[in-house]
């Protein structure tokens, strides 16, 4: 699986080598990103010949989703723009499909952890490079993909390697390089989501061993949180937070001001307009069913857009019916898997859920693969404990 996920991240990587990094929005085919269909295509693929399929698996986990995605192409069929509606839930079908597959998978091939760390390394060195010839805004390594899809990318890469080390599949000297170069990019990379993700990831997934270092060491503790708090400041992506700490918010400055953090304000209540008139069964899906509901709300000229967070669209689109069958599909999904013996789901799901309340990207295909990938290394590594301290001071307790 790991020679899949490779193959993916490098198709995703070397379109940014020829693309303004500016215009990956415009990197689209029938309105769907080109950097969802690579990975569609690789993981498909791979899973599909190198892999054996239980198809009786695949298909429980996937009817757990059935009510809500007939739900969403009910409501699609009953929207003012139903084409996009459908597109829209086709994504859905494909991304859960997937997702039932790789859970599924009687056979799974757990090798290639060590192309998978050098492709990985290869892709930052080359990132941190063109960054610093001044040939990138900042440090996205995936220019098919804006910086807020990219971030879910990068977290799905650090958590991975991380279970790949201590499961024996990666070497410890490529992942001390890997945890350099992951450092730098993360220090230049414009977002201010991501590091608080992977801070909440560590600590969920390192909780025990970080309390008892931080007990017996408290000097160093102290001493590298301050450093720590010193980088993240003097960093491209500190110093934007910084500047962007709005002293106060008068919402009716809001369409003559170019600040990024009041256009989001703007873009929030204009969900919030459409959800107070569609609490029962949304708008529909899709963006144009979105926009056009949106037109009345007195913040529809600050941004075509929606407001940046997966809860408040879900609700806008799907209503509280419709919200409740994707809450229940989760639920039945998780539980079964809980059941073949898979645990540690909130190291993974809380700061991928921390990230969905800044953007939407929860249809970003590498999530609904990578999650299950993760979920087995992190059960390799409690099975493959270290003896005596070893494994006391650093092995992953999950939740």
């Amino acid at each position: 699986m790991q020679l899949a996920i490779s193959l993916s991240l490098i198709a995703l990587f070397i379109p940014g080598l020829f693309l303004d990094a500016f215009h990956q929005n415009d990197v689209r085919l029938f309105g769907v990103p080109i950097g969802y269909l690579i990975s569609i295509i690789v993981y498909t693929t791979y899973l599909t010949i190198f892999n054996a399929i239980n198809i009786r698996k695949t298909f429980l986990l996937f009817i757990c989703f059935v009510p809500f995605i007939f739900y969403g192409v009910a409501r699609s069929g009953f929207s003012e723009f139903p084409t996009p509606g459908f597109i829209y839930m086709a994504s859905w079908v494909i991304n859960i499909f997937l997702f039932s597959m790789v859970c599924a998978s009687g056979k799974l091939k757990m090798g290639g952890g060590r192309f998978f760390i050098v492709v990985v390394n290869i892709i930052f060195i080359a990132t941190l490079l063109r960054y610093f010839l001044g040939g990138a805004y900042d440090t996205n390594p995936f220019s098919v993909f804006n910086r807020n899809a990219s971030g879910f990318l990068i977290f799905c890469i650090f958590s991975l390697e991380l279970l790949a080390f201590r499961s024996g599949h990666i070497g410890r000297v490529q992942h001390v390089i890997f945890l350099f170069l992951f450092a730098a990019v993360l220090l230049f990379f414009q977002s201010r989501s991501l590091p608080p993700a992977i801070l909440l990831h560590v600590f969920i997934l390192y909780r025990k061993s970080l309390i008892l270092f931080c007990a017996k060491r408290s000097l160093a503790s102290v001493s590298i949180a301050l450093l720590s708090i010193m980088a993240f400041i003097f960093s491209p992506t500190g110093s934007r937070v910084i500047e962007n700490i709005p002293l106060e918010v008068q919402f009716n400055q809001l369409p003559d001001n170019d600040n990024y953090d009041r256009d989001r304000i703007g873009l929030i209540s204009s969900a919030l307009y459409i959800i107070e008139r569609n609490y029962i069964f949304g708008v529909g899906p899709g963006l144009e069913n979105y926009l056009k509901e949106a037109e009345g709300s007195a913040f529809a000229h600050v941004r075509n857009a929606r407001p940046h967070n997966f809860y408040l669209s879900a609700l806008s689109d799907f209503g509280i019916i419709g919200s409740l069958f994707l809450l229940i599909g989760f639920y039945m999904a998780i539980r079964r898997l809980t059941l073949q013996g898979f645990s540690g789901h909130l190291s993974f799901l809380l700061p991928v859920g921390f990230l969905l309340i800044f953007n939407e990207y929860i249809l970003l295909v590498d999530i609904w693969v990578l999650y299950p990938v993760f979920l087995i290394y992190l059960k390799l590594s409690k099975l493959k404990r270290p003896s005596g301290n070893e494994y006391h001071h650093h092995r992953p307790v999950g939740c």
